[in-house]
């Protein structure tokens, strides 16, 4: 009897988990998914018409040039640094000619922001005046390194930094005329009244999304100077709520754990703070400046811990809606996967969400806006790693696919309605985390006929071995496309060497960063319909020459010229973060490589040696799990002192790159988490030279 209840349950389980599921075998196995070699500019006008209703056209009407911003995943690290390459765009007069944004998982964390920030700025018109540009308004908050809390030579070199950091920031404000907020926060309240355009409270934006650094931690995050406590507990009781919840998928219901990540989403990415009351942050005492009743919100439902976004003000249908208002509005591209990961990407599980459209050239493209409840549910299956479908086909995965069916704490996709375009058949389509197709977001922007390619590669990346970028040169090669970079010594070699596994890997030291912005092209092949189509690309990687800041903390100086928001200049804050947080290393072992690095772990180091910081490449579990105000200002910064050094020409409709270019060199790879060439610092401030800027060969040498 038990044997056959038990047998009718599973039958039952699988019989509601799979019936209807759309068949997903790859048509068209003679050609690329793609077919990027055939694309044409009249091809491109019909496949994406509707999104083609809102370019704007040369006099002649032939197409303008069109700019593409790619933001990867890598959880909240990747979205911490997104926003700041949106910083930084923004500053530089770039974001306003973005044509297209596509994303993959945490980078449509950031996406997500900036697109609830313009869904905000149309609902309040005729309510209040809202100036959209504030939303990146924020100042530089040296009151984590106030005067008065310094004494003692230790501290010396961290107060030139700070007052460094101050003079830099008040010039900038003066250059860019009067009635500017203030430059600088010497409170943690991170709030301004009384500026002349009529704007009042203009850091709300910035002082909201760093109250909720971490995804998973409901509790508000006070930036008193303090260490911050990491929600691990609050993971811990997700993983014994989804063991309690055996059984509830069943019914359809959502796991616990997956409620806290769209919740989580909301919170930090979705909410619109209204402005708060000047008057009474000034009277409060400090230590109740983050009491709720200082904050209220113009899309919110709920309070406290069950704070989110009111899904009535979270529809896609509103934000396609909005491109009829707002016709200068980029295309969001939200990057997921279809089907089962392979050893090597295929482009068939590239599955796109837009406002306009969604598919995959597995299931075709269904022109209307898509079936998902919410934006953020969206978000969550371009970014839902936890699921059985970002598993390799195992036996073990067969047994995590089978817990899953009633342990829903550990699926994470979404599963969607659709209805095939060729034949009618209707069914569901398993949507999960875009990074194990194609984890740049480059590639949807490309098959757009775009003509500059921006890449933020924010994901994890600790010994430089540029796995994503590989994977997007090897997705473009089986189109017949190729992708090169002059200034990455090796890279294609680089990629093949990764590809094919082989002992000896390259790898590049993202602690000896020398060009802010790495230069590359796409070309087509000579046999394409088109063959002088090309896009010139600009990636932008969480890297730094990390002897350089140093070089500048150890200055009695002040190097206020040489710091600030410009191109080529160094972050004022970056220096600030780097004192306070180079006791945080990669290599816990403190191995010592010397001058002629094997692959070989040495003898170790002594004393107060140390190796390169975490920063700035911490892994994607840590940063979604353990980040910090603090971290989260030094990723925006990162990020937007990358970005800065992209203009945009008016004359061609293109971008420049005003950033030094230096050749990248390459070097054996090192063992998981460690930089491929090792010169440690110390904590005397003793360290090398800042990396020497190698010339890039010409094709000539």
């Amino acid at each position: 009897m038990q044997r056959s209840v038990f047998i009718s349950l599973m039958t039952a389980t699988v019989a509601i988990s799979g019936c209807g599921t759309m068949p997903i075998d790859d048509p068209n196995q003679s050609e690329p998914p793609l077919r990027l070699a055939t694309m044409t500019q009249s091809r491109l006008d019909a496949e994406f018409a509707l999104e083609n209703r809102y370019v704007a056209r040369k006099a002649d009407g032939a197409q303008a040039p069109r700019i593409g911003l790619a933001l990867s995943g890598g959880g909240t690290k990747a979205g911490m640094f997104a926003h700041g390459v949106l910083h930084g765009l923004q500053q530089s007069g770039v974001l306003k000619h973005v044509h297209a944004i596509s994303t993959t998982s945490g980078g449509g964390y950031a996406a997500y922001w900036y697109f609830s920030k313009k869904m905000e700025a149309a609902r309040a018109e005729g309510r209040e005046r809202f100036d959209f540009d504030s939303i990146f308004a924020d100042c530089v908050p040296l009151w984590l390194v106030a005067e008065r809390d310094l004494q003692g030579k230790k501290y010396e070199n961290l107060l030139n930094a700070s007052r460094s950091a101050r003079a830099s920031a008040v010039r900038e404000s003066r250059e860019r005329g009067v009635n500017q907020p203030a430059p600088v926060c010497d409170s943690s309240r991170h709030a301004t009244a009384g500026v002349a355009n009529g704007e009042y409270d203009p850091f709300r934006w910035q002082a909201h999304i760093v109250r909720w650094p971490d995804v998973f931690n409901p509790e508000i995050t006070r930036p008193t100077g303090n260490p911050q406590t990491s929600p691990k507990s609050k993971l811990v009781s997700h993983g014994f709520h989804s063991v309690l919840e055996i059984g509830t998928g069943l019914f359809g219901m959502e796991p616990s754990v997956v409620t806290a990540y769209e919740m989580g989403l909301e919170r930090t990415w979705g909410l619109n703070p209204k402005r708060r009351d000047i008057a009474l942050i000034a009277s409060a005492p400090s230590e109740s400046l983050t009491e709720v009743s200082l904050w209220s919100y113009t899309n919110a439902m709920g309070s406290n811990g069950s704070l989110r976004v009111d899904p009535e003000k979270n529809q896609w249908k509103d934000l396609r809606a909005l491109y009829d208002k707002d016709p200068t509005l980029p295309v969001w591209i939200l990057n997921t996967t279809q089907g089962t990961k392979t050893r090597i990407p295929n482009a068939h599980n590239l599955f796109e969400i837009t406002p306009f459209s969604y598919g995959s050239s597995r299931l075709g493209y269904i022109q209307n806006p898509p079936p998902l409840k919410t934006i953020t549910q969206g978000v969550r299956a371009s970014a839902g790693f936890m699921d059985p479908q970002n598993l390799s086909p195992s036996v073990g995965t067969a047994m995590y696919e089978m817990a899953g069916l009633f342990v829903r704490g550990v699926q994470w996709g979404v599963d969607i309605p659709v209805t095939r375009p060729s034949d009618g058949i209707r069914g569901t389509v398993r949507l999960s985390d875009g990074g194990p197709t194609e984890n740049t977001g480059a590639l949807s922007l490309i098959r757009r006929g775009i003509s500059d390619l921006i890449i933020a590669d924010g994901a994890q990346d600790a010994e430089g071995r540029m796995e994503d970028l590989c994977n997007l040169e090897h997705l473009l090669s089986l189109e017949k496309l190729s992708m090169t970079f002059a200034a990455l010594e090796n890279f294609n070699l680089l990629c093949e060497r990764l590809r094919k596994n082989e002992a000896k890997q390259l790898a590049y030291n993202v602690s000896a960063w020398t060009s802010p912005v790495i230069e590359g092209e796409i070309t087509w092949p000579p046999t394409a319909a088109e063959p002088n189509r090309r896009i010139k690309v600009y990636v932008i990687k969480p890297a730094w020459d990390e002897l350089k800041i140093q070089a500048l903390v150890n200055r009695k100086t002040s190097f206020e010229d040489e710091c600030g928001t410009k191109p080529n200049q160094v972050n004022c804050w970056l220096p600030i973060y780097f004192f306070h947080d180079r006791g945080s290393t990669i290599d816990s072992h403190k191995y010592h490589s010397g001058e002629n690095y094997s692959g070989d772990i040495q003898t170790p180091l002594t004393g107060a040696q140390r190796d390169y910081m975490q920063f700035p490449q911490h892994g994607t579990v840590t940063a979604t799990i353990d980040s910090s105000t603090y971290r989260f200002w030094a990723y925006r910064e990162l990020g937007r002192n990358l970005a800065v050094n992209l203009r945009y020409d008016e004359m061609s409709g293109r971008i420049r790159n005003e950033g030094i270019q230096c050749l990248q060199h390459s070097a054996l790879a090192r063992k998981h988490g460690l930089r491929p060439i090792h010169r440690p610092i110390t904590s005397s401030g003793h360290a090398g030279p800042p990396t020497e800027c190698t010339p890039i060969p010409t094709k000539s040498q």
